[in-house]
């Protein structure tokens, strides 16, 4: 039985308001499954791969994982930003003459 995503994180935030970490803590396990586990493991141990094969033989798992969020952090900014586009009066002159173009 799959639970969704979105039961999860109402019962994180109503736990968390109560302040019953522990509680919340196994909850969550309790909801994720095997194959929660693995659909995930398919994202997470490429990437904890790549960075310990760039840190060297001699990386800690923590230095992994401390690296893996630096480079997340990187990683998310460079794709939000190719994202940004021009909105509203900063648009480049091409983009508006294409989009009265499409309108007519």
């Amino acid at each position: 039985m799959q639970c969704g995503g979105e039961v999860v994180a109402t019962l994180n935030v109503t736990l968390k308001r109560r302040g019953n970490h522990q509680f919340n803590k196994l909850l969550t396990m309790k909801l994720l499954t095997l194959e929660d586990y693995e659909l995930a493991g398919q994202t997470f141990w490429p990437k904890y791969w790549y960075v310990a094969k760039e840190l060297g033989e001699d990386a800690k798992p923590e230095d992994i994982l401390k690296v893996m969020e630096a480079v997340g952090a990187v990683a998310l900014r460079l794709a939000l930003e190719e994202k940004d586009g021009p909105f509203g009066f900063n648009k480049k002159k091409d983009e508006e003459e294409q989009e009265i173009s499409d309108d007519t």
